[in-house]
């Protein structure tokens, strides 16, 4: 969070693959808040399933949000708001999530920024 992160998230995102030889292990949290990121979310954090928080608020990316957040178990905290996500969120968004950010994305917030409350 507040990295000055510029450019896309890498699809590699979340795997060490230096554990063991494999990528077995995934990151449970992942934190990209109050950052430049641009594009869309990489598809390959959908194969993280011990992801319990992700934060990607604040930043300039697009396209949808992948469905399959919704089916994964440990996750309850996701935070979408200040993108140019795609609406609606997939079904069951809204009952599932929550976003655990106190801060929002500020008063600076960039107008057409989709800004949705405490849920994702």
């Amino acid at each position: 969070a507040h990295n000055h992160l510029t450019g896309t998230i890498p699809d590699s995102l979340g795997y060490d693959p230096f554990v063991d030889g494999s990528t077995s292990y995934m990151a449970e949290t992942i934190e990209l808040n109050f950052n430049e990121l641009t594009g869309t979310i990489p598809t390959t954090l959908t194969a993280l399933t011990n992801l319990q928080s992700l934060d990607v608020s604040c930043n300039s990316l697009t396209g949808t949000v992948p469905r399959q957040f919704v089916d994964f178990t440990e996750l309850l905290n996701l935070c979408l708001e200040g993108n140019d996500f795609i609406q609606p969120y997939p079904i069951g968004f809204e009952t599932k999530f929550t976003c655990d950010n106190e801060y929002g994305c500020d008063n600076g917030e960039e107008e057409g920024k989709n800004s949705t409350s405490s849920r994702a």
